[in-house]
């Protein structure tokens, strides 16, 4: 009888010891944040508007640089989306946004390059925490619990921020005369919303269109050309008046 009193014990003990565990990882993966914004980058500042902005008029064909880190994909993958899904996002911005045609490298009678450069995502939830300390908390049951609680991370893991630069190169002349920086944060993504909202390619659809990290990245994109819409018309009013742009980008 003394025996199985002492067992129902020591299986009270237990219960409670990886109870306590278990919240300890919980937390752990709720509370670990990624590595944060280059601190040369601007403070990313919401998005005001939701609605989309369009050129006054084209103003020629276009070719696009995409100077970002290859390293990036590596973060697109850790979230779940293909990273030519860059390619296809900032492609539509610049359809929608109106100001330029894109065309292939070496084609006749490119008058701008369009670069962009996307600073590395915030990601959100980690599991990096878990296989830190976890493990060393519960050393006996840490490998099972920490894979459990490992594979929810994963599925947590989101772009909370996301920042790019967008620059337009004067063939010509070589000079840069626009560069605007498009920001998003995960609570509030009306502009990615909207931009895949209208004549989305197939990519952008459906329900990846739904997914949180495709939100901010679309918004940043959106963001971006909603700042140099009206960056290049007031260019192009300065031209056609004679007088030059006050602040031209260096």
């Amino acid at each position: 009888m003394k025996f199985i009193q002492n067992l129902v014990s020591i299986l009270f003990l237990f219960v409670l010891f990886v109870g306590s565990a278990s919240a300890d990882i919980t937390d752990l993966v709720n509370s670990t944040s990624a590595t944060p914004s280059a601190a040369s980058a601007p403070e990313a500042a919401k998005p005001a508007a939701s609605a989309l902005s369009k050129c006054a008029k084209n103003y020629g064909r276009a070719v696009l640089e995409d100077n970002s880190s290859k390293s990036l994909s590596f973060m697109f993958n850790r979230v779940g989306l293909p990273f030519p899904m860059v390619d296809v996002t900032v492609r539509h911005a610049v359809k929608q946004a109106g100001c330029f045609t894109l065309v292939e490298p070496g084609t006749a009678g490119v008058k701008f390059k369009l670069k962009m450069e996307m600073a590395q995502p915030v990601i959100g939830n980690s599991y990096n925490a878990v296989t830190a300390g976890a493990v060393r908390r519960i050393p006996l049951f840490g490998g099972l619990l920490a894979q459990k609680e490992m594979s929810r991370g994963m599925h947590d893991l989101r772009f909370t921020e996301a920042m790019v630069t967008l620059s337009v190169v004067d063939m010509e002349t070589g000079e840069s005369i626009a560069s605007v920086l498009g920001q998003a944060k995960s609570d509030d993504t009306n502009l990615g919303v909207a931009l895949m909202a209208v004549d989305t390619p197939d990519v952008l659809s459906g329900e990846i269109s739904k997914n949180i990290s495709m939100q901010v990245i679309a918004t940043e994109f959106a963001d971006g050309f909603n700042k140099l819409v009206p960056a290049m018309d007031k260019l192009n009013a300065a031209a056609a008046s004679g007088v030059p742009a006050v602040s031209p980008a260096k």
